[in-house]
């Protein structure tokens, strides 16, 4: 409503708006419209059962329409996707509401490069071939190192597609939440590489009109030269081309990145101005690792735009010299006429002298500035903080049970009819297994296995599910009055990574292998295998109770988040709801049963909590350091509907295991035990095996 209504029908309404959770959500379809608008040719629209059958497949396959795929040209070649001239296309690399990229593979030469083409449903549209191709016209004028170059711009089949290096590294916004805080030497010299890149299209008459982290590529072959590249030109403007032209009013871009006087004046043309208020965003977000706008809906981003005078900069970074502050705030002033006018005045600022010098200050003021920002960082605003207490508190067992010979346990409830006691249960190297009941008697042979377990895994109806270091599953299940062994699987992989199972999913046991999600049904004795899913080994899985799902850990240190029913229900198809990279190396992961908060350790020690609420914008609230030097990771959870987290790891040789709770302080309390072996849980407690051999129960408040 800006310059639309009167003060008091602006303030009605945003009272109103703020209130009504239907509004809201109404007010974020119509944002979200117009933000990314397509253009319009009613004789080139999909059809409505077209448009059904598209969000049909969306549902279930995530992003990406099955179309997308059957429209290619057929590749000759075994295992490709299709092919597009000279370029078999291996697998997809991203996946838009406009274009795919691909990686592809050169059929004479079989080098790797990255193609990009229109989703399947958007190829009919001439308008949107248009920007499509201008898109790469526009990357190939401006002809700059930091700029994507274009080895070939060519149609197959009536598909336009343009062929690009394969890039190596991470775009900007994996970057961040892999390395912050990143030190102000690194900031600006990133920023100033994505200015000189602004400066060079500019001067063309070309604006950008989309920067944000994920449209700039950092590659990091050289750790100590990083060398930023500007990628995605779909929605660039230039000056006196028509091919580029937009309708009168309408608005592009992404809503957090876009430069205020768009919103309030969507008719005014696109300037430098513009684009660097969006770079100043993303030096903001490099500079304190979270986004100056980070709603998790329209409604909230817009509000959050409205509302923002001061940019909290000093405040989540206490030590930001006042210098390189007010260049910040500069480029994010809402007045475009007072923001940096361009390029070339940004990097002259960018390599002034005085930049990073900081005022002296007495040892007292540094002492207590950095008291003011831990609090004032983590309870105000949520922003994590890098820290580690000097000596963790002790927490001391409740009672012990011997369990001799253990090398694979679990936990369960009920094991026969009318017994509803907790129970242990273990196997030992001759895989037989034992069960005894925790309040008290003596343990009791429970079954035999026809291997040595590795793992055993207490199923939800009352079965018992074992893996062998072979790749052999067998489950015991509940016949009568005793548990007899029932089918026996060998897995494809010969690798049991780790085990999952659902209480939605009662009669199914799925195993994470390789890079293989298998499940297993110990009721009928049948298996379901998703085939290769992943190009990187699956490392780890945590269950998300809340909405029965899964998330997976891969090497290459992404988290894929599944919805694992319908990975069973729907064949050969996996339900991918998030997929993020958090780690450059290694690691392990857990989710609270709210599904809201996602906890990853790396094997450098780095223990770093997420939020979840908005999966197209995971912010990471929290880090820890878990210890000095390499970290060998054994096993991480939530023990029942606990908000506390323990983490099992082994630090220079010695293995411990801690609670941390990521609602108060983020201590460390750790077990009281002598090298824990192995860690569970059972009804929201913990239990340990140490090397004493003995299950310790340790009660979480």
């Amino acid at each position: 409503m800006a310059g639309h209504g009167t003060e008091v029908a602006s303030a009605h309404f945003e009272k109103h708006i703020g209130s009504c959770q239907h509004c809201q959500q109404r007010f974020d379809t119509a944002v979200g419209t117009l933000v990314f608008p397509e253009p319009k040719n009613p004789t080139l629209e999909i059809p409505e059962v077209a448009r059904k059958k598209q969000s049909a497949f969306n549902s279930l396959l995530g992003e990406c329409w099955e179309a997308d795929f059957g429209s290619l040209p057929t590749s000759p070649e075994l295992g490709m996707l299709g092919r597009l001239g000279s370029y078999d296309l291996i697998r997809t690399l991203g996946v838009g509401g406009m274009g795919i990229v691909f990686e592809a593979c050169h059929v004479s030469t079989k080098s790797r490069v990255a193609v990009k083409t229109l989703r399947h449903f958007r190829i009919a549209n001439r308008a949107t071939r248009l920007r499509f191709l201008q898109e790469a016209r526009t990357m190939q004028s401006i002809n700059h190192p930091s700029v994507v170059s274009l080895l070939e711009i060519s149609e197959t089949d009536g598909i336009p597609w343009f062929a690009m290096p394969l890039l190596h590294g991470s775009n900007a916004a994996d970057f961040i939440r892999l390395n912050s805080p990143l030190s102000f030497e690194i900031c600006i010299e990133l920023i100033r590489q994505a200015a000189v890149a602004l400066q060079t299209a500019h001067a063309q008459n070309i604006y950008h009109r989309d920067i944000k982290p994920s449209n700039l590529w950092i590659d990091d072959t050289d750790p100590q030269h990083l060398k930023l590249l500007l990628l995605d030109f779909g929605l660039a403007w230039q000056a006196d081309s028509d091919a580029l032209s937009t309708q009168s009013g309408m608005i592009l871009g992404t809503l957090a990145y876009l430069p205020p006087e768009q919103l309030e004046a969507p008719q005014r043309e696109p300037d430098a101005a513009g684009d660097l208020y969006s770079l100043g965003c993303v030096f903001y977000e490099m500079l304190t690792g979270t986004p100056l706008v980070n709603g998790a809906s329209p409604f909230k981003q817009m509000h959050q735009i409205n509302a923002l005078k001061h940019p909290p900069l000093r405040r989540l970074r206490r030590d930001i010299p006042p210098s390189l502050e007010r260049l910040v705030l500069q480029l994010l002033d809402r007045n475009p006429a007072r923001r940096t006018p361009n390029a070339a005045t940004l990097l002259r600022q960018l390599d002034a002298p005085n930049l990073l010098k900081i005022p002296l200050i007495s040892r007292r003021q540094a002492l207590w500035g950095g008291i003011t920002l831990a609090t004032a960082a983590t309870a105000a605003t949520g922003t994590w903080l890098l820290n580690r207490p000097q000596r963790a508190p002790k927490l001391l067992c409740d009672f012990s049970i011997d369990v001799p010979g253990a090398i694979a346990l679990t936990t369960c409830r009920s094991w026969k009819a009318g017994s509803q006691a907790d129970a242990l249960v273990w196997s030992n190297s001759s895989g037989t297994i034992f069960r005894q009941e925790i309040s008290g008697g003596r343990s009791e042979v429970w079954g035999q296995l026809e291997f040595q377990a590795t793992q055993l895994h207490m199923c939800h109806d009352n079965t018992l599910a074992a893996c062998g270091s072979n790749g052999q599953i067998q489950f015991i299940a509940w016949q009568t009055q005793d548990w007899k062994p029932s089918h026996l699987f060998i897995t494809n992989s010969k690798t049991i990574r780790h085990g999952l199972t659902l209480q939605i999913m009662k009669n199914t046991f799925f195993a994470i292998e390789e890079n293989t999600i298998s499940s297993y049904n110990y009721k009928i004795g049948s298996t379901f295998t998703s085939g290769p899913r992943y190009n990187s080994p699956i490392i780890h899985a945590a269950e998300q109770p809340a909405s029965y799902s899964a998330l997976i850990a891969l090497e290459s240190g992404e988290v894929n988040a599944l919805d694992m029913p319908k990975q069973v229900l729907i064949l050969k198809s996996l339900h991918t709801w998030l997929e993020l990279r958090v780690a450059s190396n290694p690691f392990r992961l857990a989710c609270h049963a709210d599904g809201n908060t996602m906890a990853c350790l790396d094997v450098t020690g780095k223990l770093t909590f997420y939020n979840l609420n908005n999966t197209n914008s995971v912010q990471a609230i929290h880090k820890l350091d878990m210890g000095n030097g390499p970290v060998e990771l054994k096993n991480m959870f939530h023990p029942g509907t606990s908000r506390k987290l323990v983490v099992h790891q082994i630090t220079s040789g010695k293995p411990s295991a801690y609670i941390i709770n990521p609602d108060t302080d983020f201590l460390l309390i750790e077990l009281d035990a002598i090298s824990p072996e192995l860690v569970g849980q059972l009804g929201g407690n913990i239990w340990l095996l140490d090397t004493e051999k003995r299950w310790k129960h340790y009660t979480v408040s």
